[in-house]
């Protein structure tokens, strides 16, 4: 399972105040089973968050000669 959670926080000014304003996210989701869990990565850029999740290699090699 891999489990996204944020924390967000706006500032917000006015000439009389400065107000805060936070938002929490959490979402979780199940990771299938032919994925290499080892492998996952994730980044976060530009406000977009992307995560990779390889599958594993499941078949038979064959080899072919020339």
């Amino acid at each position: 399972m891999i489990v996204v959670e944020a924390k967000l926080r706006e500032v917000y000014h006015d000439s009389k105040f400065t107000r805060h304003q936070y938002e929490h996210f959490k979402k979780s989701v199940s990771v299938p089973k032919n994925v290499d869990i080892k492998k996952i990565s994730a980044r976060f850029t530009n406000g977009r968050l992307v995560i990779t999740i390889p599958k594993i290699f499941q078949g038979t090699k064959i080899n072919i000669e020339d």
